[in-house]
C-alpha cells in the first residue's frame, strides 16, 4: 500500500522521517566521538552549537549517492578491480625517494559514467516539476544536483 494515500502528510513523513532521524543520530555520534579533537568538554549548548554540522554533512552525503550507489553495485556485480584500481601504494605515500614519482591515471568504468546520469536525471526532474508548478519540488530536485556537480567539481578527477 502506497501512504500516500492517506495524505500527502503522512506520506512525506514516512518516507523523509526515517533518513531525517538518522541524519540526526549520524551528526550527533559523529560530535559525541570529537573530545579527541577539541578541548572544550562537552556541554548540551555545545552540542547545540556543533549540531550545525549537519548542513554540510546532508550536502556531502547528497553529493555522494551516485557514488555509493555505483559502489555497492559494483561490489556485487562486477569483479574486483573496479572501486580500487587506482588507490595509492605504500611507497607513493610514505615518501620513499628510491620510487618514481609517476602520475596514475584514472580508470573510467562505464558503470561510473552511468552514475554520472544522476546529474542529468535531476535537472530533469527540477525541469518537469517546474513546467508543473510545483517549484519546492522544482528546488528540493536542484538541490540534489547542486550537491553532486559540487562533489564532482571539487573531487579534482575531471
Amino acid at each position: 500500500m502506497w501512504l500516500g494515500e492517506l495524505g500527502w502528510r503522512i506520506g512525506i513523513a514516512v518516507y523523509a522521517l526515517p533518513s531525517f532521524f538518522y541524519l540526526v543520530f549520524r551528526t550527533f555520534v559523529a560530535i559525541s566521538e570529537t573530545h579527541h579533537t577539541y578541548d572544550k568538554k562537552l556541554t548540551f549548548d555545545c552540542v547545540i552549537q556543533r549540531m550545525f554540522r549537519i548542513v554540510p554533512y546532508a550536502f556531502l552525503n547528497i553529493g555522494m549517492l551516485p557514488h555509493q550507489f555505483m559502489s555497492f553495485n559494483g561490489g556485487l556485480i562486477c569483479a574486483m578491480n573496479t572501486e580500487f584500481e587506482c588507490t595509492p601504494k605504500t611507497a607513493s605515500v610514505s615518501g620513499d625517494k628510491n620510487t618514481p614519482n609517476r602520475p596514475t591515471k584514472v580508470k573510467v568504468h562505464l558503470p561510473y559514467v552511468v552514475a554520472e546520469l544522476f546529474f542529468f536525471y535531476n535537472v530533469a526532474w527540477a525541469a518537469a516539476f517546474a513546467r508543473d508548478g510545483r517549484f519546492a519540488a522544482a528546488g528540493c530536485s536542484l538541490i540534489g544536483t547542486i550537491c553532486v556537480a559540487t562533489i564532482f567539481w571539487f573531487y579534482g578527477d575531471h
